[in-house]
């Protein structure tokens, strides 16, 4: 698999960028394309290789992909338009995540030396809990546009395989953290809780703060997504990618207070939850995700405890406002 070409849709972004790394690591030859509205160059700073090149492109643009994926044998395909933007703008949401997506099904059509293409989607798909732990055959039930879109892509990976045999796999995340990470989708709520705290603010909570979330270390979720690409028990297959430890937001406020050192000194506000999130926000029995497809399929085993994670964020922000 290490003298393939892959192409990483996103590659700028939060985890596509730690996906090119990975990527890069490994011996694959790399395209990271990116439009750079929400991916960074700066996210790419660090890579310095040969064996990396940077396109700007828009996956709604069907001439520039193809283009870009004329050499390739594997395609990634990461480029998104968050929940907030989804929220606020549905239409341009819908252009980017399900045109595109599509766009990304008609190269893979096109291009038959593309032996599979890997979907980044999101537990989002799932909204209300019907169960614990959600495992990959809960009912999908979108209750807000970013996860229409995300049911609408994979319906159509799904539905390629079914008409011309094209080879796919489809990962479903969940509120991915780690550096580089912005105030985005679900798991923009470390971000914003580190920030206000930092500053002397008190952390936001919308609801009770018993509602539990499960988040997941950017370095587990790429670990995840390059086995999904090397198994070939994964091939046109879903799987949850998550930690499979979960905790309450009330939990999450205590640890950023603790490792900023303002135990004490601030107390969380609460607040009524936001429409977008009030499907979700229920008090949930623990665990909230089942990883056990992924862990059968392609071996995923998380390593990253989720306090040494927020801990690296928190180090990461204050070299950010010093530097």
């Amino acid at each position: 698999m290490h003298d393939k070409k892959v192409l990483v849709t996103g590659g700028a972004g939060f985890i596509g960028s730690h996906l090119v790394e990975k990527l890069l690591e490994k011996g694959y030859k790399v395209i990271a394309f990116d439009n750079f509205s929400w991916g960074s160059r700066e996210n790419l700073n660090s890579v310095e290789s040969e064996h990396l090149q940077v396109i700007k492109g828009d996956v709604i643009d069907l001439k520039s992909l193809r283009t870009a994926a004329k050499d390739v044998n594997l395609l990634f395909h990461l480029a998104v338009l968050n929940l907030r933007v989804g929220l606020e703008d549905p239409i341009s949401a819908f252009q980017a995540n399900v045109k595109g997506t599509l766009n990304i099904c008609m190269i893979a059509k096109e291009n038959r030396n593309i032996k599979r293409t890997i979907f980044t989607s999101s537990g989002a798909v799932y909204g209300r809990p019907r169960y614990q732990p959600r495992d990959e055959k809960h009912p999908l039930d979108a209750t807000n546009p970013y996860a229409a879109d995300k049911v609408a892509g994979e319906m159509y990976l799904r539905a390629f395989y079914e008409s011309w045999g094209i080879p796919y796999v489809i990962l479903r995340l969940f509120n991915t953290f780690g550096p580089r990470s912005q105030q985005t989708a679900y798991a923009e709520v470390i971000p914003k809780f580190v920030e206000r705290i930092a500053r002397g603010l008190p952390p936001i909570i919308f609801g009770t703060g018993k509602q539990r979330m499960d988040f997941t270390h950017v370095k587990d979720i790429v670990d995840g997504i390059v086995g999904a690409a090397e198994s070939d028990k994964a091939l046109n297959d879903v799987m949850n990618l998550a930690s499979g430890q979960d905790v309450s937001i009330n939990e999450l406020a205590d640890l950023v207070l603790k490792l900023l050192g303002k135990t004490g000194e601030i107390q969380p506000v609460y607040d009524e939850p936001r429409p977008h999130e009030k499907p979700v926000l229920e008090e949930m029995p623990s665990p909230i995700v089942s990883i056990a497809k992924a862990e059968q399929l392609v071996g995923y085993k998380p390593m990253v405890p989720f306090e040494d994670g927020v801990k690296e964020y928190i180090e990461q922000y204050r070299l950010k406002q010093v530097a």
